[in-house]
């Protein structure tokens, strides 16, 4: 129903500008996600108007803006494309959730200092460079609102959610190599929220191909 909706959407209405925001935060949490993660492993930090900080505040404001696009548009248009508001609301407020957990990411490396990834730092490097290649796939599964592509990227990745899951267990219940308690506090935050950012872009996905009463669920056969 999604394909349906956006494609009657009139160039230049407010419906038409929530949605290129969603387009736009989609833009802006890649970038985050870059910054962060390389500010993790570098320890250099970026200049002030690229920082993780000065990015997540343009999310938070293009939210407000889809936000408000929305509500204008309601109120004046009554009921009008209601459905396909509430799935851009769901999909800003998931996409704003995924700028918190790369907030999260950054922070580490700003409170802790350096920081050692003992024997994980090939399976993390790995996950991070699924992660910078899921945001353009979820991207282009709105832009191009392909419900087939969109339950790929639920298929794709929810294993990389779960893994995650397990590798915060093992270091939980010392079943997992650490240097430190300082260290293995890092590692089972970074597996978080790693973790965190990727289920919020599932549940992007999700709002893609899956009707309003099932986003955030996912086939039953990767669960």
């Amino acid at each position: 129903m999604l394909k349906q909706l956006l494609s009657l959407l009139k160039e230049g209405s407010l419906m038409d500008q929530a949605y290129n925001e969603t387009v736009e935060m989609i833009n802006v949490l890649g970038n985050m996600f870059d910054m962060s993660v390389d500010y993790l492993h570098s320890g250099k930090v970026p200049a002030k108007e690229e920082d993780t900080y000065t990015l997540d505040k343009r999310v938070n404001l293009l939210e407000q803006k889809l936000r408000r696009h929305i509500y204008t548009h309601l109120v004046l248009n009554k009921q009008q494309d209601l459905y396909m508001s509430l799935i851009l609301v769901q999909i800003g407020v998931d996409l704003e959730r995924v700028g918190d957990y790369i907030k999260n990411i950054y922070d580490l490396r700003r409170i802790i200092g350096d920081l050692s990834f003992n024997g994980a730092i090939e399976e993390l490097t790995e996950m991070e460079d699924k992660i910078r290649k899921m945001v353009p796939r979820v991207k282009a599964a709105l832009e191009k609102q392909d419900s087939v592509a969109a339950t790929q990227i639920q298929k794709d990745y929810f294993p990389l959610a779960k893994l995650c899951d397990q590798r915060v267990e093992e270091i939980l219940t010392g079943s997992s190599e650490s240097e430190s308690c300082k260290n293995a506090a890092m590692l089972a935050l970074y597996y978080r929220y790693l973790k965190r950012v990727v289920a919020h872009l599932i549940n992007v996905a999700s709002a893609i191909s899956n009707p309003y009463d099932r986003i955030g669920f996912h086939p039953d056969d990767i669960i």
